[in-house]
């Protein structure tokens, strides 16, 4: 074969040329799909962080609702409580957007 020219055929070239366009396109597959989850783990962490959201918006209003009942809401102790929860859950919040804000 030393002194031997090896030539393609028509036939053999463009079935080399089928099988390259093939490990191309299940490259950009196995790319495309590593980007799919990456977008699908962004959205659950969204989720994730509106969840929290909301659940934390809900402990602020259930505890104004609860300090602004009964006439002006309650004194003494329970009504410092009251807004030790209010400041809690306003922590909480910010804590939340401050982990956010540093991804």
């Amino acid at each position: 074969m030393l002194g031997k020219k090896f030539q393609l055929t028509a036939l053999d070239s463009r079935k080399k040329l089928l099988v390259l366009e093939s490990e191309l396109n299940r490259a950009h597959l196995i790319r495309e799909i590593g980007a799919i989850k990456n977008e699908i783990h962004n959205l659950s962490e969204r989720i994730r962080s509106a969840g929290a959201i909301a659940t934390l918006t809900a402990d602020v209003i259930s505890t104004l609702s609860d300090s602004f009942s009964n006439g002006g809401g309650p004194k003494g102790p329970r009504r410092f409580f009251s807004l030790g929860n209010v400041a809690r859950a306003g922590v909480g919040i910010w804590k939340l957007f401050r982990s956010r804000s540093s991804k």
